[in-house]
């Protein structure tokens, strides 16, 4: 019997790491299209797994609400119920400073534009991720990030190249930053 269940989480666990990946593929393909509804099939499957797994670990916090169980694998002690009072709170002092920007914005549509220097078609940005890697870590450095947990560049953990995806960071591996 123990064998049968240590085979069948097995098992689980490959099926949710090929669904993860998938999931990945689809999201960064999505992303890259501004296509969200072609990731919506994989996110449900995705979100499905998610409270599968809530329920089988956690089911007296999923009994009275299916999130909570999901919530508290990463979130200790954390509800739903309390999130929607910080995010109610929060969304009541958002909504006047967000008008205010709209607002601006309105005015004057350049207000919030890129510098020049900044936009990616930028002659001196063109092609060129190893400057936009440099600067960044230069600036990092001059505002007191190093190399280490402090950093805030995220890099694959696997290639070692910056990712599209922070969380995409820490996967299989330690984090590793600038």
């Amino acid at each position: 019997m123990l064998d049968e269940r240590r085979e069948a989480a097995h098992h689980s666990q490959r099926g949710r790491r090929r669904l993860e990946s998938e999931c990945f593929v689809s999201w960064k393909g999505a992303r890259e299209a501004s296509d969200f509804a072609s990731f919506a099939p994989a996110l449900t499957e995705m979100m499905s797994l998610k409270r599968e797994v809530a329920t089988a670990t956690r089911p007296e916090l999923c009994a009275t609400e299916p999130y909570d169980g999901a919530l508290d694998q990463f979130e200790r002690g954390m509800t739903s119920k309390r999130l929607d009072e910080i995010f109610g709170a929060t969304r009541e002092r958002l909504a006047p400073l967000l008008a205010s920007v709209l607002a601006k914005k309105k005015a004057s549509p350049d207000v919030d534009a890129l510098h020049p220097t900044l936009a990616f078609d930028h002659p001196g940005w063109t092609g060129s991720a190893e400057a936009q890697a440099k600067l960044a870590e230069r600036v990092a450095k001059d505002l007191g990030f190093g190399r280490g947990p402090r950093a805030v560049v995220c890099l694959d953990a696997r290639r070692g190249e910056p990712s599209s995806y922070p969380s995409r960071a820490s996967t299989g591996s330690p984090p590793r930053r600038l």
